[in-house]
């Protein structure tokens, strides 16, 4: 049997799943991007494994009177503020090269597009209004998961934007 803790809910499974991505997929345990998995064993499932997901969520911090927007798994305020407290002195010495983390997170897809996008994935079409959202954005509003061989592309029909997700299936 597994351990498996659902933002802090915890239950005991049974399961033949050999990998933890077959076990959440198994479990119905739906995972973004943002969220965090972490397993005794790795990626793998063995006796007694514990699985432990830790689902994000999105805040604002205020830096210069500026908001900005990120993703967090903290589970209170005061764990949040200590995380900002310990690292204040790095983050003083922290550049950020933003087209290289746009790039790595969207593999450099720019959608810019006024008005709706439209998400087919899993056989199934999803309308995300702003389509100026980074190309992850608008896929974790779409409630889209990429798997590493997923691949993805926009195409313009009857003027209308399309992001289309091409799953690689691989066998267990």
């Amino acid at each position: 049997s597994v351990a498996l803790t659902v933002n802090g809910d915890t239950r005991t499974v049974t399961t033949y799943a050999m990998s933890v991505d077959r076990l959440l997929d198994e479990q119905d345990v739906d995972v973004k991007s943002h969220d965090s998995v972490t397993s005794t064993t790795g990626g793998n499932i063995d006796e007694d494994t514990v699985v432990t997901v830790r689902k994000a969520y999105q805040a604002t911090i205020v830096i210069d009177g500026k908001s900005v927007p990120f993703w967090t798994t903290a589970t209170s305020t005061t764990q949040l503020l200590n995380f900002f407290r310990a690292n204040e002195k790095q983050a003083e010495k922290v550049t950020v090269n933003i087209a290289n983390v746009y790039n790595q997170l969207t593999g450099g897809l720019v959608i810019k597009q006024d008005g709706p996008v439209t998400v087919i994935a899993d056989g199934k079409s999803v309308t995300i209004q702003n389509g100026k959202l980074p190309a992850a954005s608008i896929l974790d509003a779409a409630g889209v998961t990429l798997g590493k061989n997923d691949r993805v592309n926009v195409s313009l029909q009857n003027g209308h934007t399309i992001l289309r997700v091409h799953e690689s299936r691989t066998a267990p």
